[in-house]
């Protein structure tokens, strides 16, 4: 499940077992969330549905990266907008995804390459290598969100959505031998809303939001 340890203080846990999440209303920045555990070894995969629409990214991350996803060289970020983010760098890669799709995230550590699904489609092409100072590493799964109310589901047990057939040697993060977290607290006193405590998101400011950001970017690289 994701871990109400590592996340940012605007995350909002809806429902239990902490499989469904997103940013609180009363704050404006991208917030992010780890998981409680890592792969550090062979072939995973875990998936994010985006229920409601808006920005988010997804991927992996070390333990002592910064929660917030592709922004520093601990982590690596697919995102909404067909781009993928590590240390701070973007770069085009994929197909966009929005409301209602499945983005499936794969680590091969034996090849030591990252690649995604978009529902039952497999991107073409390795989105990020791995570098060799972080071959062994344990890889934590990583989402961060704008706007988006994102569910997640890390194998076993019930299904929360549709998930695609993962590519052959590949399984659920869940079924494999894996690394806990060292940040931890108690479950049972996490605040969390209601599991249907979903919040709307509006296309059109969406758009319009998106173009004034890509405006101020502009400014300051023309500046």
């Amino acid at each position: 499940c994701w871990n109400p340890a590592d996340c940012d203080e605007s995350w909002v846990f809806l429902g239990r077992p902490f499989l469904r999440g997103r940013r609180n209303q009363a704050h404006t920045k991208w917030c992010g969330c780890r998981a409680t555990m890592a792969v550090q070894g062979g072939r995973a995969a875990f998936a994010i549905k985006n229920e409601t629409g808006g920005n988010m990214r997804v991927g992996w991350s070390l333990g002592d990266a910064t929660l917030e996803l592709g922004m520093d060289d601990k982590s690596f970020g697919f995102g909404g907008t067909a781009m993928k983010s590590h240390a701070g760098k973007y770069s085009k890669f994929g197909q966009s995804y929005g409301q209602d799709d499945v983005v499936v995230a794969l680590i091969d550590l034996d090849r030591h390459a990252m690649t995604f699904m978009k529902n039952d489609l497999i991107l073409p092409g390795d989105a990020f290598s791995v570098p060799r100072h972080l071959w062994g590493a344990p890889f934590f799964p990583h989402v961060l969100t704008k706007e988006a109310t994102v569910t997640a589901y890390f194998g076993g047990g019930a299904r929360p959505f549709d998930v695609p057939a993962l590519p052959a040697g590949f399984s659920w993060i869940a079924d494999l031998a894996l690394v806990q977290s060292d940040k931890q607290c108690d479950h049972q006193a996490v605040a969390i809303e209601a599991a249907d405590a979903i919040v709307e998101v509006d296309a059109s400011q969406l758009q319009q939001t998106a173009h004034r950001e890509q405006f101020e970017d502009w400014k300051i690289k023309v500046n």
